[in-house]
């Protein structure tokens, strides 16, 4: 039996939407999975400029490419990241995104209304 290593990063890391009810991530399977199938992603986010990044999420299923977080404060900006792991432990992870503005579109909240004259 070879040893396993852990998978390499994901790939394609990317912001899918935006709005200040949310921000949605999403990434590409690892080219390399260490040997053994990935069996899950760990996504991390830190408040602009930090470094400091904390845990958001433990997706326990390989299918899971996307993420919403949804615990954002209007205007305030973040930064993510996101590693792959398997039965080895936690790979190294993506490249950092963002910073990220969690704000809708063109700044025009949802609630915003269109008047003509």
């Amino acid at each position: 039996m070879w040893p396993t290593d852990t998978p390499e990063a994901p790939r394609s890391f990317e912001l899918a939407d935006v709005s200040r009810a949310g921000i949605v991530l999403q990434w590409d399977v690892p080219r390399h999975d260490g040997g053994a199938p990935v069996s899950g992603y760990v996504v991390e986010r830190a408040q602009a400029y930090s470094n400091r990044f904390l845990r958001l999420a433990h997706l326990l299923s390989a299918s899971e490419t996307t993420y919403r977080d949804v615990n954002v404060h209007d205007g305030y900006e973040y930064e993510y990241r996101v590693c792959a792991e398997n039965e080895a432990g936690e790979g190294p992870f993506s490249k950092v995104i963002g910073p990220i503005a969690a704000r809708d579109r063109f700044g025009m909240q949802s609630t915003d209304k269109l008047y003509s004259c």
